[in-house]
């Protein structure tokens, strides 16, 4: 399994792992299509992403985790 990645989705945090991708808006995690991600999405270093997105809480328990 890939490790999932922070990136920049149309201006929401998000996490993909190339398979699966989770975007952070209006105070919940969602899971998206992860073509859509890929297509729309900037990558981020994790010190970018805390520092565009400070206090994103953690993923939910169920993310990636069939991926």
């Amino acid at each position: 399994m890939a490790e999932p990645y922070y990136a920049d989705f149309d201006g929401l945090p998000s996490r993909t792992n190339g398979r699966e991708a989770w975007v952070y808006n209006d105070g919940e995690w969602r899971e998206i299509n992860s073509a859509s991600h890929g297509m729309n999405s900037q990558p981020l270093s994790k010190e970018a992403f805390d520092q565009c997105f400070p206090g994103t809480p953690p993923l939910p328990p169920q993310a990636f985790r069939d991926s």
